[in-house]
């Protein structure tokens, strides 16, 4: 017997469901602490092992989204494509990083792992990948790579077409961070900027891990599209070490038309001229860093603590505080929205340590603490914690130290 009105009722019904997440599947993970209390990315399998915990974070997927993860995937060719930058004669780091989680991917996978280089001398790019876990290696040669970032997309599009690769992973860099979001868009499919973790599921999907929320939470985020693109933030990963034992050189094709041609630029290169960039600073690669932080009040006391880090051989950063006051750029904020260092001393003064500053100095060798608070969260971290009132600390370093600043900071106009 027809009832009126039941079939709209059940149409109504389900989309309730999809619209609120009742009868969908769910992604959980939870951040944790190691046993120095520094923070650490939990994998899905290990959150699924703890029983009856839950994530504060959850993202929640749809039937018909799952639906359209199993007919994407089985569209693409089971590869992790690395986009590989370079500066100067040098690959950035952050690629070699890549380089290395996509090992681990794969080996979770079973996918392989792929390169593109694009530019003048991509072909260089050979040499200074040997002995990285990478197979195949794909480069564009041609002079407009290197100029305008819709003509690399244009590159880079084409050749996920043709690979179809099931990840795509770039270096958020000024220039990946730019790049990654016009790829996207020429592929249609979802990219996670500012990533700092990566790893798989049970389902084989990619979970990516990102501050949310002004970095007071992390989100836990799969993409329902194909290929699933992540942008991932320079230091948070660690660098493979190079193969040495029977070195093997990635496997070179070279990309000589794109489908469909380049994006037509609305303007004519003339000349061209090298930046000179002055007082610039890469903290991330700094052996000994003196972090200033909330608790220095005065701006003439971050030129004493610039002369004490330059006495030492060292160079200033800073936590975010001291970046929102104006005092410094981001370039030399230690953080989660700024820096992760791999300094072998960090001197902390007048840092409390939050859980976003933690992000960025879990790979500190050893690390000192001068504080007025030892409730402090920095002070339980360190390794030396030193209670001592920072205004006559200043005051002895203004007396010890000849007061020659070494390597200038950057003050923000």
């Amino acid at each position: 017997m027809h009832v009126p009105g039941a079939h709209a009722g059940t149409a109504a019904a389900e989309q309730k469901k999809r619209d609120t997440g009742v009868g969908c599947r769910k992604y959980r993970g939870r951040p944790g602490k190691d046993r120095t209390g520094r923070l650490r990315h939990q994998s899905s399998e290990d959150y699924h092992k703890q029983p009856g915990k839950e994530s504060k974070t959850t993202q929640t997927f749809s039937r018909r989204d799952s639906i359209v993860d199993r007919g994407a995937q089985e569209c693409m060719d089971k590869n992790i494509l690395v986009y590989i930058q370079r500066k100067g004669e040098r690959v950035e780091p952050v690629s070699l990083e890549l380089l290395g989680k996509a090992e681990k991917l794969s080996k979770e996978t079973g996918f392989r792992v792929y390169a593109a280089c694009f530019g003048e001398t991509a072909e260089k790019t050979v040499g200074l990948l040997s002995g990285y876990p990478v197979e195949k290696l794909f480069v564009y040669e041609g002079k407009e790579a290197c100029l305008d970032v819709n003509m690399v997309a244009d590159v880079a599009a084409d050749l996920c077409r043709r690979i179809k690769p099931d990840i795509v992973l770039i270096g958020a860099t000024r220039h990946g961070r730019n790049l990654a979001p016009c790829i996207a868009a020429r592929l249609r499919t979802g990219l996670t900027a500012d990533c700092t973790e990566l790893h798989i599921d049970r389902e084989g999907a990619l979970v990516q891990v990102r501050p949310a929320f002004e970095e007071k939470k992390l989100a836990y985020i799969q993409t329902c599209t194909r290929p699933q693109m992540a942008t991932v933030r320079p230091g948070v990963m660690e660098i493979p070490k190079r193969n040495l034992d029977g070195i093997s050189k990635p496997v070179v094709e070279k990309i000589e038309t794109i489908q469909g041609g380049l994006t037509q630029k609305g303007y004519e290169i003339l000349k061209q001229e090298p930046v000179r960039r002055v007082n610039t600073v890469n903290i991330t690669e700094e052996k000994l860093l003196v972090v200033a932080g909330e608790g220095i009040t005065e701006r003439e006391d971050i030129e004493v603590l610039e002369c004490f880090a330059g006495s030492m051989g060292g160079t200033i950063a800073c936590s975010r505080k001291l970046v929102e006051r104006g005092w410094f750029t981001v370039e030399r904020q230690v953080g989660l929205s700024g820096n992760v260092s791999n300094a072998e001393l960090m001197i902390t003064v007048g840092v409390s340590g939050s859980v976003q500053f933690q992000a960025g100095i879990h790979k500190v060798k050893h690390l000192i603490a001068i504080n007025t608070d030892p409730d402090a969260p920095v002070m339980a971290l360190a390794d030396e914690g030193i209670l001592l009132d920072l205004h006559l600390f200043i005051q002895r370093l203004r007396k010890g130290l000849e007061m020659k600043p070494i390597d200038r900071y950057q003050v923000q106009a």
